[in-house]
């Protein structure tokens, strides 16, 4: 009986896995040279206009009938690029092995320095967790299960031969650190620096392959910036401490429109790349294939950049 039931579930389990590969098939993967994005939403968009509202929304999507478990949201990307007469494919994304870590981090003070990068703020700590990779088994049964709830969109570009070898290096090499090192996808942070190979977050692990791609303008595009007041920003080593009681009392704007000293953070989000690409095949860009997955909120687009000049990053 508990195998006959075991093989059910593998069987489920293996139609769901089917419905996202067989859609890539007959998609994207038709066409040589491809970076594709996949990006899950958060079933309530996050309010970053002030503090107490962003820890409510955290909260619902957590808590109130979410569609996923993506509590702030997540992104992946896959490239398929050509090679002689065979197809390279890489899939891929940088995720956290506990995200309730990031409580704990939160429990003990630093606040908003979770979101620092060490280029915009260096006398602030770097906030890092536990890491692992995304893998193709994971999240294409996922992948599936959000199509059907209305909350996958998949935003696909043609690139050069020379583009796409460049994110699968990228992607390939970043996975043999994080086999081979205590690096790369073993450390998980906002603010750690992928290129470098010192850990990332989903969003900046997808922003790390677009720039090798040369797509420095989506990069730059999923870019999310708010402004938070010095009491918000901790660095326990050094004695200060962003309470918990703060965060839940007070609801400090983060709209940079109230007196005192301010930290800037720039961050990608996965949310502001999801609300570009679906503006981007009204400007100008070549769209290739272009189809609704859901009633509302789901979206496969295809632009074509294989005439993209700009040269990838070196890493």
């Amino acid at each position: 009986m508990i195998m006959r039931s075991f093989c059910f579930f593998y069987f489920l389990i293996s139609l769901a896995y089917a419905d996202y590969d067989d859609f890539a098939n007959n998609t994207y993967r038709k066409q040589a040279n491809t970076l594709t994005i996949q990006i899950i939403r958060s079933t309530y968009p996050l309010d970053w206009s002030a503090s107490r509202n962003l820890l409510w929304s955290i909260l619902k999507n957590k808590y109130w009938f979410p569609k996923t478990k993506s509590t702030i949201g997540h992104v992946t990307a896959e490239v398929n690029c050509s090679l002689g007469a065979n197809t390279i494919r890489k899939f891929s994304g940088q995720s956290v092995k506990d995200l309730f870590d990031f409580r704990q981090k939160i429990l003990e003070g630093y606040g908003f320095s979770i979101l620092n990068q060490p280029h915009q703020y260096s006398e602030l700590p770097l906030v890092t967790v536990s890491g692992r990779l995304n893998t193709e088994q994971e999240m294409y049964p996922r992948f599936s299960r959000q199509m059907a709830r209305d909350n996958l969109s998949i935003f696909s570009f043609k690139l050069s031969h020379e583009q796409c070898l460049k994110a699968y290096s990228f992607m390939q090499l970043y996975e043999w650190q994080t086999q081979n090192t205590i690096k790369a996808g073993n450390i998980y942070g906002f603010g750690a620096a992928p290129e470098q190979f010192s850990g990332s977050g989903c969003a900046p692990y997808v922003q790390a392959v677009l720039r090798q791609a040369g797509l420095f303008d989506v990069a730059e595009n999923m870019e999310q910036k708010i402004s938070v007041p010095k009491q918000l920003i901790g660095d326990p080593s050094r004695g200060k401490k962003v309470s918990v009681e703060t965060l839940i009392r007070e609801n400090f704007s983060l709209k940079g429109d109230t007196a005192g000293e301010h930290f800037i953070f720039s961050f990608p989000d996965p949310e502001v790349l999801y609300q570009f690409g679906l503006k981007a095949f009204h400007a100008g860009n070549i769209v290739l294939e272009k189809k609704k997955l859901g009633k509302l909120h789901s979206w496969y687009i295809m632009i074509d950049r294989s005439s993209q000049v700009d040269s990838p990053q070196q890493f």
